[in-house]
């Protein structure tokens, strides 16, 4: 395994019901993850979230997805700073397992944080 660098830049897309922006995660040149997301008010609304590790040297050498899961994350938390956001939440169930892992807790319908306790606590 050679050295291993993952970076998340905002794309546009016209894939999603609500989001116009993914953040897309590449492992050297390769697309491995993306986080679908929009802005309501101070609010950054993750509309969906997929990671596809198949071949990837990031999970093979850590074990685990955490990583990336972590740079999205804290890409989608510096993305709402510069927007003037200060809370992340989706209401998508699929991601609520994964999401408290990353200090989002569960109320009612979604799960949420916010950006400076996204920051600090992982």
């Amino acid at each position: 395994m050679g050295d291993i660098m993952l970076t998340v830049l905002p794309e546009k897309t016209d894939k999603f019901e609500n989001s116009d922006t993914v953040l897309v995660c590449r492992e050297n040149d390769k697309a491995i993850a993306y986080l679908a997301f929009y802005k309501t008010d101070y609010v950054l609304n993750i509309e969906a979230l997929s990671i596809n590790t198949s071949g990837s040297e990031a999970k093979n050498k850590i074990g685990s997805t955490y990583v990336i899961y972590d740079a999205l994350l804290r890409s989608l938390a510096s993305y709402g700073i510069n927007h003037s956001c200060y809370y992340i939440e989706s209401s998508n169930k699929e991601l609520f397992a994964a999401l408290k892992q990353f200090s989002f807790i569960e109320n009612d319908d979604k799960v949420s944080t916010n950006l400076q306790k996204l920051l600090s606590n992982h």
